[in-house]
């Protein structure tokens, strides 16, 4: 598998052989798998741990949030002007509102089914570059690793 680059962005870089997941949409960097596998690992663990869902921002392989689901307090609920929403959500939300500075352009990881709310909820006026997501839900031996588009 063709990578967009690797670890930076002046180096090539490759998959060879069988991979563990499936690239659903995009072209992911090698950062970006990394992100992807650590990311799915956390999620995966908090969840079954927590037995509620979680979600995780990562940048440059470290979470710059990571979160359960619960309630939200009232800025994030005025700044993703959002008032009742799934857990999947919240614990999206709550994560990417952990750091929103280190989360721009950041890639993200729920531990549950993606929900319509959660695909479509972002930062009012944002101007987020691309994104990625997993979905540990998947319960398969595969992540899946998609562009997410506003």
């Amino acid at each position: 598998m063709h990578l967009r680059y690797g670890m930076n962005p002046h180096q090539p870089a490759t998959i060879s052989g069988a991979s563990p997941f499936t690239v659903l949409h995009g072209s992911p960097s090698y950062i970006n798998i990394l992100d992807a596998l650590n990311a799915w690992q956390l999620v995966r663990e908090a969840s079954s741990a927590f037995e509620v869902p979680a979600a995780t921002s990562f940048k440059h392989v470290s979470p710059a949030g990571a979160a359960l689901a619960g309630p939200l307090d009232e800025t994030i609920r005025t700044t993703y002007a959002v008032d009742r929403i799934s857990p999947v959500t919240s614990a999206y939300l709550r994560a990417r509102d952990a750091d929103p500075k280190s989360s721009y352009g950041d890639f993200i990881a729920v531990s549950h089914p993606v929900d319509a709310a959660s695909s479509t909820t972002d930062r009012a006026g944002s101007d987020q570059p691309r994104r990625y997501c997993v979905d540990a839900a998947a319960r398969r031996t595969s992540v899946a690793v998609r562009s997410v588009s506003r």
